[in-house]
């Protein structure tokens, strides 16, 4: 039995050696589509989902985690010390229900620490926080030290978006406006740069000066890397294309600390088919 768990919302990507972690739980978002519901499992078909959302006649919705199934996750946890890791509450109410649930559990028990943290991002940023806990946990690091790392490394992470197709995401719930830019820039790719609480500036470019561009704003970003810095790159089945990306970027700062992961559902509908996050810490 682990002596911690760590616990995150399915808009978190895992490495594949962490799925079937015991220290690690998934909570699935559920999206709707037409009325009916979807639960944001590990292995969603993004592309069928990806097409669902196209072909139907209203926006898409996202209910996120309620703070039973939170409650639940830590109730089943065989740990002293618990996780909890959500997307940015700038954009959902997940951070929220995962505080209640917290609230409800130490109410009535009095066994395990409960640590919740905003991401205030998406995608890659969620996935930094979660490794970044095992790592800290795997130094064997006190429990204060372990939260204040956390709360410090997120505070000084950086998101990134780039968008290949628009299809999708204009019929996302959370972006009612954007079909309205789309159509009026005509042949783009937009760079989306993340302002901590997933609120993103929108930089919109050609798509010959895009890569460069998106490129030159993650290298400013990392002035002073260490061996520690590390890059996380989620991908929307664009996995030539990530890689690109982590060639370009590792010619451009040197860094070699890359992990590379296909979205979950809920990623891929905040950047549609052939999009891609960055995040780096």
């Amino acid at each position: 039995m682990a002596d911690y768990k760590i616990i995150a919302d399915s808009s978190c990507e895992l490495p594949e050696q962490y799925l079937n972690d015991e220290r690690f739980d998934l909570v699935p978002f559920r999206l709707e589509i037409d009325g009916v519901p979807i639960r944001d499992t590990k292995g969603i078909n993004t592309k069928w989902l990806l097409e669902k959302i196209v072909s139907s006649k209203t926006f898409t919705s996202s209910a996120c985690p309620s703070p039973d199934v939170f409650y639940n996750s830590i109730a089943r946890a065989e740990a002293e010390r618990i996780y909890l890791i959500t997307i940015s509450s700038a954009i959902s109410g997940c951070y929220l229900s995962a505080m209640i649930a917290k609230k409800f559990y130490e109410d009535a028990h009095d066994d395990k620490k409960i640590f919740v943290i905003d991401s205030k991002s998406v995608s890659g940023a969620e996935s930094q926080l979660a490794m970044l806990a095992y790592d800290l946990e795997e130094q064997q690091l006190e429990w204060e030290e372990i939260k204040k790392r956390l709360v410090q490394s997120r505070d000084n992470m950086h998101t990134f978006m780039m968008f290949d197709n628009f299809s999708a995401v204009c019929k996302n719930i959370k972006f009612p406006k954007l079909k309205e830019v789309v159509s009026k820039a005509g042949n783009i790719k937009s760079i989306f740069v993340g302002d901590k609480g997933a609120r993103f500036s929108a930089e919109l470019t050609c798509i010959k000066e895009s890569w460069n561009q998106l490129v030159d704003n993650i290298a400013s970003s990392v002035k002073g890397a260490t061996e520690q810095t590390r890059i996380v790159i989620t991908h929307c089945n664009n996995l030539i294309g990530a890689e690109k990306l982590r060639d370009m970027l590792m010619e451009k700062t040197g860094i070699k600390n890359f992990v590379i992961m296909s979205m979950s559902g809920l990623s891929s509908i905040f950047t549609d088919n052939g999009g891609i996050i960055v995040s780096v810490m």
